[in-house]
């Protein structure tokens, strides 16, 4: 099984808020992003909640221009996010959605532009938006990368063991990116502050594990 994280170009998005306008901020806000190489299959959408109550995603084949408006298409209606929206107990959430989430008429193999659509009806928060969106696809092993403009027709039917087995192995090496941030975020936390062009006499790095971060000791 390999996974691939589908590149993607962020074409617009309405994030800006009018704090003056109380109303605005029960406005839903959106943001269009555009698949490098599309059409392409997609298998997963992974991304870190920032006090977003509800999301939409709609799917178009083209994307939107000031000729025309784009034709969208649910594939995931109204999913909620937290469990009370003036509540910030689930606010910043990590989630994955997968192809079983999507909605049944949805065409994953064939995906061009896709639109998150973000509701926060609560007017305790200022802004609310999703981060560290990520999206991927899904082949079996063996299988050539696609070129831009093909689709796969092999890859795994939603619900069947090889998609299951997907969702797993998404699900876990999303978790050990995850585990590699905050590790990451420790180490710079823990680390002593340096200045730029300090002598480092007396300093053993050590690489810790395979990250790629080096943790220097000072021997005093």
């Amino acid at each position: 099984m390999s996974v691939t994280e589908l590149p993607f170009t962020i074409l617009s998005s309405s994030s800006k808020t009018d704090h003056a306008d109380p109303t605005s901020r029960q406005r839903p806000i959106h943001m269009d992003i555009l698949f490098k190489s599309a059409p392409v299959h997609l298998h997963a959408i992974a991304f870190e909640n920032y006090y977003t109550a509800n999301l939409t995603i709609l799917h178009a084949t083209s994307p939107p221009s000031s000729s025309g408006a784009a034709s969208w298409t649910p594939v995931v209606s109204d999913l909620q996010l937290m469990a009370d929206p003036h509540c910030e107990d689930d606010a910043q959430d990590q989630h994955e959605l997968f192809e079983r989430h999507f909605a049944a008429s949805f065409k994953s193999h064939e995906v061009t532009c896709l639109r998150f659509v973000l509701l926060q009806p609560s007017p305790l928060w200022k802004e609310h938006a999703l981060k560290g969106l990520r999206c991927f696809s899904v082949a079996p092993r063996g299988l050539k990368p696609l070129a831009a403009g093909e689709s796969r027709v092999e890859a795994p039917v939603a619900g069947s063991p090889d998609s299951q087995l997907a969702e797993t192995f998404v699900a876990e090496l999303l978790n050990l990116a995850q585990l590699a941030q905050q590790i990451s975020r420790t180490f710079a936390e823990l680390g002593p502050s340096r200045s730029r062009g300090s002598a480092d006499r007396g300093a053993a790095q050590y690489c810790v594990g395979e990250w790629d971060d080096l943790y220097t000791l000072i021997n005093e």
